[in-house]
């Protein structure tokens, strides 16, 4: 069946059509389907069922019990988990922001892409070339700005002496606020009113201590502007947390 025949071929030539492609921005390899799940999660789910669908349909294509027209019938009867057929979404090789605020309302991911509508036999070549505009093409121009902005201060090459890790901390801070009940009683200033040995300091140190990481984040972002503590955290963050007493009028 030329259909079916179709079909398998798509799916054997992908990996060549991959790695024939010799036009690889400087951040390839660095974003992977966790950082789409994260930064486009509705249409990473959606990706998801189409690539389970794949697999549906790669079963079929690879039965060897099955003739050429039953391989079609089980293509025409592929289905997502809501019971729809793909045809009936009415989806075309477009890419839909989330938000107008992009300045575009879809943007075709291959030529005349808004006439080549989504189907079971080219789901894989719609989901390849959806993360592929999402984490290549689609962000190189603003990826290559922000490396040429970043070099003018710093160059990045410099940075290859440090762990993905350690550039996070010393650009980001520590995203997840860390302290003891040593570290508030030593590195917080207590005020007009308040000494280290007051009630009130004391059981303010001892209600930091039980917060939850959220908790930390927002209560940081309370007192001083910012969600996350520099490197070195409250040893090093200047000015330092001040408490004061304030009395009732």
């Amino acid at each position: 069946d030329t259909s079916s025949e179709s079909s398998l071929s798509n799916i054997r030539s992908t990996a060549s059509d991959k790695s024939s492609s010799t036009d690889k921005p400087w951040y390839a390899g660095v974003l992977n389907s966790q950082d789409f799940s994260q930064s486009h999660p509705s249409h990473a789910k959606f990706l998801e069922s189409l690539d389970a669908l794949s697999e549906r349909k790669r079963a079929v294509l690879l039965d060897t019990t099955l003739s050429a027209g039953k391989k079609q019938e089980g293509l025409e009867s592929l289905a997502l988990a809501s019971g729809a057929r793909v045809e009936d979404l009415c989806i075309y090789f477009q890419f839909a922001p989330s938000s107008t605020v992009y300045g575009y309302t879809e943007h075709d991911l291959k030529p005349c892409g808004g006439t080549i509508p989504l189907t079971t036999l080219n789901i894989e070549e719609y989901c390849d070339a959806t993360r592929s505009f999402c984490l290549d093409t689609g962000i190189r121009r603003q990826l290559d700005n922000f490396k040429s902005g970043f070099n003018s201060v710093f160059p990045l090459s410099s940075l290859r002496m440090f762990s993905p890790e350690e550039v996070r901390m010393l650009l980001c801070g520590e995203m997840t606020p860390n302290w003891t009940k040593q570290d508030i009683l030593e590195y917080t200033e207590p005020k007009f009113g308040f000494t280290r040995e007051s009630e009130g300091f004391l059981n303010l140190a001892e209600v930091l201590v039980e917060m939850s990481p959220g908790e930390r984040k927002n209560f940081l972002q309370f007192a001083t502007g910012c969600s996350s503590l520099p490197p070195g955290g409250l040893a090093n963050l200047n000015p330092r947390l001040t408490v004061v007493k304030k009395e009732g009028e």
